[in-house]
């Protein structure tokens, strides 16, 4: 999973503002892709994917887009498995210093919020061509 590399091709549908809407031609590994989240789909029932206009891509330009399976297993991790930990123990933490449930998980939440909070604001500017790689084809 780590070394395994997603790609997909597509054509430019649009460009605006710097970003590329591109719409990836079917293939038959989308059913069983784990990242088919990043993929949404539009009206006409094609997978769309809209990424930064960096490759210098123009409407009907067709481009090959790439991600890396490790970036996929570190995003699954960041926004699943950690939380959980976070709440985990928040809750614990919660029950030792108030000994009420309730209180103890909204201690937890609260700690999952504040962590989704920074992680937001961490990843705002990153950089999106550390994690999706576009070129013209």
């Amino acid at each position: 999973m780590l070394e395994e590399e997603i790609i997909e091709e597509g054509i430019v549908n649009s460009v605006k503002n710097g970003m590329a809407e591109i719409f990836l031609t079917g293939s038959g590994y989308c059913e069983s892709c784990t990242a088919k989240i990043v993929c949404r789909n539009v009206d006409s029932g094609k997978k769309s994917l809209t990424v930064d206009n960096n490759f210098g891509g123009k409407v009907g330009d067709k481009v090959r887009i790439s991600v890396k399976g490790k970036r996929i297993l570190q995003a699954t991790f960041l926004l699943y498995g950690f939380p959980v930990f976070i709440i985990l123990f928040g809750i614990l933490a919660g029950m030792q210093i108030f000994n009420d449930e309730l209180v103890a998980s909204l201690m937890g939440l609260g700690a999952a919020g504040l962590f989704f909070f920074f992680v937001y604001f961490f990843y705002k500017n990153k950089k999106k061509q550390d994690i999706i790689r576009t070129e013209k084809i």
